[in-house]
């Protein structure tokens, strides 16, 4: 009887779920129907959360075509820019030369489909066959704002990842519970390749043709980046040049880097790569990011980077081990130099003075390198879920040109926990160490923002560093708080920081010098911040638990601290 009753619902399943046709030949197939862009629908139509999505994925500015319900890109047919679907489900066995979003629906990447960019489907699911080519990434989210005010529609692939409950908060008309696992995003096997894997100079260059920051050494620094020809590495070899260059008109000095790479094997890698470059270089990008930094600078004389000068060549190698695995390895020769402080212009500020940029130890330095990085956030900026862990390390023997002889290791692991609509739980950990005598540039900082929040900016450094973040994230969409008045307007992130940089023996190995390392000697402070939906832009309230008074030190940003 059971076995019956169960073919019956399966049965049942198949005859009401599945479509009466084939989807390239249904009526809303793209080839059928006349092709409308964004600007084309009425503004009427247009949803909070259709806005929303446009804005972020798509750009205010970039041309993109629109449908509504289900729809069909067959073989044969190509689309030259972006493709935004709403409510319906989108199979694509043709060409997109932009991204693909769809807003309430899965996606279908049949085997003989070309899309240009990043796949994204806002709650629904991906699914990719084997010989499809993608030039970005898989994007599986849940959008857990206010804008997401509507339900999901039924789509013709039974689901078992989600239910929809109605809420019985006014204003709140869809919740996500979880049966299995939280959605999370799948990286596709040919990520986004050479380029957004971590060039060392990419912290201090913008993701756009032009670049362009602001400091108290460069001043204003302006110039032009060449980017791979990402569509390119469809091909079993490919030769790239790329790289940038600009000018810093407060010092006066030219800034280039060039890559000439080779990729084997197509888009996955592995990459092979020559490099030759002239920078201006920092260690603080896991600080603060450049973009956020030179607002800070312009706006408000504000400069939490310290700076010098590289220039030197390498050769490196790369390559995609699994779907979010990298691995890198490299050897450098470098010249360092250190950098004078040359403006002290803000808009704002009045009479404060930028910090002097301290001194470096100059000189000749190679260096072999390799980085492991393993990351399955379901967004790099504001990630809800998942995990990220980067191990590098940095080796440098003395030789007839160079006096350095030392070794540098860092490990930086983050969790990322959703507990419940609304509700999260973060958590980093980073440890730094060494072996021989570390040049000051390549010290480990602590104290200040996206470290210890409750402390002077960088008041700790040693060759030494054991540094654990905690954030609890809550707000207006947690029904733990739900119809509580004070909490309605607000998002809210309780956080505790704990760590320390110490100087170890010099003739300790990376695993020794921990001895001295307790809990009665470690730095602590707790926290409160106001915050947006995303958690980015925030007001940090932060205060020292160490022994002692301590001030109550406060901070605004516009990106998290991890």
């Amino acid at each position: 009887m059971k076995a019956l009753l169960s073919f019956s619902i399966l049965l049942f399943v198949c005859v009401f779920q599945a479509p009466l046709f084939p989807q390239s030949s249904s009526p809303d197939s793209t080839s059928n129907r006349g092709i409308k862009t964004w600007d084309d629908v009425d503004p009427s139509r247009k949803t909070a959360l259709m806005n929303h999505v446009k804005e972020r994925y798509l750009g205010k500015k970039e041309t993109t075509y629109f449908f509504e319900g289900h729809q069909t890109i067959p073989s044969g047919e190509n689309l030259d820019s972006s493709l935004l679907v709403n409510e319906g489900d989108l199979t694509i066995g043709g060409r997109i030369d932009g991204k693909a979003v769809v807003i309430n629906g899965d996606v279908h990447v049949l085997s003989s489909a070309f899309v240009g960019d990043n796949i994204v489907s806002i709650n629904g699911k991906i699914y990719n066959e084997e010989g499809s080519k993608i030039r970005g990434e898989l994007i599986e989210t849940v959008i857990r704002s206010s804008v997401a005010a509507q339900k999901r529609v039924r789509s013709f692939r039974v689901q078992k990842s989600f239910n929809t409950t109605k809420s019985s908060d006014e204003g709140e008309s869809i919740e996500w519970t979880k049966n299995y696992n939280w959605p999370k995003r799948e990286r596709t096997e040919r990520r986004r390749n050479v380029y957004y894997m971590n060039h060392e100079y990419e912290n201090l260059v913008n993701d756009d043709h032009v670049v362009y920051r602001y400091n108290r050494v460069d001043g204003l620094f302006l110039g032009a980046k060449f980017p791979p020809a990402h569509r390119l590495y469809s091909e079993p070899i490919n030769l790239d040049l790329n790289g940038y260059f600009g000018y810093g008109f407060a010092g006066k000095e030219w800034r280039y880097r060039g890559n000439l790479e080779l990729g084997l094997g197509g888009y996955g890698g592995p990459f092979l790569g020559a490099t030759l470059y002239d920078l201006t270089d920092s260690q603080d990008e896991w600080i603060i990011p450049t973009e956020e930094n030179s607002i800070a600078a312009a706006l408000i004389k504000e400069d939490f980077q310290d700076y010098y000068k590289r220039q030197g060549f390498g050769f490196y190698a790369r390559e995609e081990i699994a779907s979010a695995l990298e691995l890198s390895v490299g050897y450098y020769e470098d010249d360092y130099y250190s950098l004078e402080r040359n403006t002290n212009w803000s808009f704002f500020g009045g009479d404060k003075h930028f910090r002097y940029n301290p001194q470096i130890d100059e000189g000749l330095m190679k260096t072999y390198q390799a980085q492991i990085k393993l990351d399955t956030r379901d967004d790099k900026e504001s990630p809800y879920s998942g995990w990220y862990l980067a191990a590098s390390g940095m080796w440098n023997k003395s030789s007839t040109e160079s006096a350095y002889d030392y070794d540098r290791y860092i490990v930086d692991l983050r969790r990322f926990i959703p507990l419940r609509y609304g509700e999260n739980f973060d958590i980093r950990l980073r440890l730094g160490t060494g072996r021989g005598y570390m040049p000051l540039q390549h010290l480990f900082d602590l104290g200040g923002i996206s470290t210890l929040r409750g402390f002077n900016y960088k008041l700790f450094s040693g060759d030494r560093l054991v540094l654990a973040n905690v954030e609890y994230r809550f707000g207006n969409r947690s029904s733990r708080f739900r119809g509580n008045g004070l909490f309605d307007p607000f998002n809210f992130i309780l956080f505790f920081d704990t760590g320390r940089a110490w100087f170890a023996d010099y003739h300790d190995k990376y695993n020794q010098g921990f001895k001295q390392l307790n809990w009665s000697l470690m730095h602590s402070n707790i926290g409160i911040a106001l915050t947006d939906d995303e958690g980015r832009i925030r007001l940090n309230i932060a205060k020292s638990i160490d022994a002692g008074p301590s001030d109550v030190v406060v901070t605004f940003r516009i990106n998290r601290a991890f």
